[in-house]
């Protein structure tokens, strides 16, 4: 489970592949709410979904005057809360820095690479049309890359997520120069994140890499970054979900439905949305009250698609279909654009874990997958070293 609190959908970026865009003058520059009651909200959800970390999301949640970030990290921390927060790191300051410190905070940035290829971040109009110069644009990543170096410096866990587009990912040069990126982020000290293909509609369909430039891309920018001792999503999760450990991946290969999502989000209105991602449809849709439901519970999404479009997905029971925000247009019934990326780089993992221990039994391509698909959701824990399942007894 994750919980997202968005204090505001407002930010100081328009950047070009943002859903936030999509909301349209509707959204409120911050939320109507002070920090006390916002708080009491979070920490409300979170008792309910028994999750014990809140993440400050947006928007750009250091739009928020430093006050209230002050007073809603101190209410948080109080009543034994975990704090991180998502930013694209331009508006950090030294008092950021020192609320972070004081509360230990989690810092996560989005930045796309270094100025020469991280241009897709930045300022946009609807068409798509940089507002401005490609030097100016640098400029403001290379300050984003500094903030990065004093949080570091500073004591604070940084991890980043990185926005795979035809910008930073769309051929081998450019592949090459996010191999050194992460390399750069290693040697100062951030040692993960993730790795998330650009989707959606309107002006980023043009940069959106197919399924097979996905798939090249991953494979070999893992080649260039395996041995660094990094932990960056999807390698990190599928490795994760190979070995038996399902309950830690990310969300997309969790079942996730769109309004069921494994996300929880407080938007500026105070109302409970599912996932962040759903915001790129251009509105906010209420999460559905399901979350103890039979019915909900069962995945219905998951199973629907192992009988349907992966029927003959080899992997399917392991990624069950993708992230549905990512479906094709829009359809959140069917799966993920890219879950034939994910059927064929779970496979080429699975390769490289056996590399290193030849006779590991790994789940990949498992017979029944609706079987296995209902015994990991019972509980059942896979045995990489026997193959088959260790189910609990049922009362």
């Amino acid at each position: 489970m994750t919980l997202l609190v968005m204090p505001t959908l407002s930010c100081n970026f328009k950047c070009l592949y943002c859903y936030n865009r999509l909301l349209g003058k509707n959204v409120p520059e911050f939320t109507k709410y002070d920090p006390e009651t916002l708080a009491a909200k979070a920490i409300t959800l979170a008792k309910t979904i028994n999750h014990q970390e809140i993440v400050l999301h947006g928007g750009e949640p250091l739009l928020w005057n430093i006050k209230h970030l002050h007073k809603f990290m101190d209410i948080i921390s109080k009543a034994g809360y975990r704090i991180a927060i998502q930013t694209n790191g331009s508006l950090i300051t030294d008092k950021h820095i020192q609320l972070f410190r004081k509360y230990n905070v989690s810092v996560g940035v989005s930045i796309d690479g270094f100025p020469d290829i991280g241009y897709a971040r930045g300022l946009y109009n609807e068409r798509g049309e940089p507002l401005i110069s490609k030097e100016v644009n640098e400029r403001i990543v290379s300050n984003v890359l500094r903030n990065i170096e004093k949080l570091v410096k500073n004591g604070i866990n940084v991890g980043v997520i990185i926005v795979l587009s035809k910008y930073n990912f769309g051929d081998d040069s450019k592949i090459d120069r996010l191999a050194e990126f992460i390399k750069y982020l290693r040697k100062i000290g951030v040692t993960s994140g993730r790795l998330n293909p650009v989707f959606g509609f309107g002006r980023i369909e043009p940069y959106e890499l197919s399924w097979k430039d996905l798939l090249y891309g991953y494979k070999l920018l893992w080649y260039k970054i395996r041995d660094l001792g990094v932990s960056y999503s999807p390698y990190v999760d599928i490795s994760k979900a190979l070995l038996g450990n399902f309950r830690d991946v990310v969300c997309w290969f969790h079942g996730c439905g769109f309004f069921d999502s494994f996300v929880w989000t407080i938007t500026p209105y105070g109302t409970i949305a599912p996932c962040d991602r759903a915001l790129g449809f251009g509105k906010i849709p209420l999460r559905a009250d399901i979350y103890n439901n039979p019915i909900a519970n069962s995945k219905i999404r998951v199973y629907a698609l192992l009988q349907t479009e992966l029927k003959n997905s080899r992997n399917g029971h392991i990624h069950r279909g993708g992230c549905p925000s990512e479906s094709p247009n829009g359809d959140w019934r069917h799966p993920s654009r890219f879950w034939r990326t994910w059927d064929e780089l779970i496979e080429f993992m699975s390769e490289e874990i056996r590399k290193i221990i030849p006779n590991i039994k790994l789940p990949n391509n498992y017979p029944n997958k609706l079987e296995f698909v209902e015994k990991i959701d019972r509980g059942c824990a896979w045995n990489i070293w026997r193959g088959g399942f260790a189910c609990p007894q049922s009362r």
